[in-house]
């Protein structure tokens, strides 16, 4: 190979490598508190990991805040969310990110009501892919409804679910977020609604149309 190409490569490289070390230093630190949450002293705020059934929908590339001493936590950006409201785990090269909400900002945590406009419906096997879309306001208020006032179930050995989906709802309070509930269909074609964040395990109706 010749040597002017062996020096571009080399640029390439430190110049990679630069870039990534000035991201990484130029982010914000946070300290852990005595609540076990991530403290910006910098900017006087404290963000705190909500339950697994959120997740933002998108992120910025670069590293916006990252843990210190024995917390490595690296936290980005929510698209169409300030920093000030919201910080987020890389969703993806971390298998379960967390997303973080500013306590001052955000005091509670945020429901599956609040995220009644849209369904975004997902199956992931190597990568995540969009199935369908259910925009329909009065079918995804049903599918809210039926999570909320149903018996509580238990949810079935995986090896009996014939397939599952991931229902990503949406909502215009909270845009760039979504509320996770799992979709299972187990192989008498009984179908489930599974709440990883708060363990909740619903049989939904017949009423529903099916998703397959």
């Amino acid at each position: 190979m010749p040597k002017l190409y062996l020096r571009l490569i080399l640029f390439l490289l430190i110049s990679a490598n630069v870039f990534f070390v000035s991201s990484c230093s130029s982010a914000i630190s946070l300290k852990t508190d005595e609540n076990g949450y991530l403290a910006d002293e910098e900017n006087d705020r404290t963000y705190i990991d909500c339950s697994l059934s959120l997740r933002a929908k998108s992120i910025s590339d670069a590293v916006y805040a990252k843990g210190s001493g024995d917390d490595k936590i690296n936290l980005h950006e929510v698209t169409e969310q300030s920093p000030s409201h919201w910080l987020s785990e890389n969703i993806s090269t971390v298998a379960i990110p967390f997303i973080f909400r500013e306590a001052s900002a955000v005091p509670d945590e945020p429901t599956i009501e609040d995220f009644a406009d849209v369904i975004h419906v997902t199956q992931t096997e190597v990568a995540t892919m969009q199935i369908s879309v259910i925009d329909d306001k009065a079918i995804v208020l049903k599918y809210i409804d039926e999570f909320l006032t149903n018996e509580d179930a238990i949810l079935p050995s995986h090896d009996n679910f014939d397939y599952n989906y991931t229902l990503r709802f949406e909502g215009e309070k909270y845009p760039g977020i979504q509320y996770l509930l799992q979709y299972y269909v187990d192989n008498t074609g009984k179908r489930y609604l599974y709440d990883r964040g708060i363990k909740r395990c619903v049989i939904l109706s017949d009423d529903l149309d099916r998703i397959k």
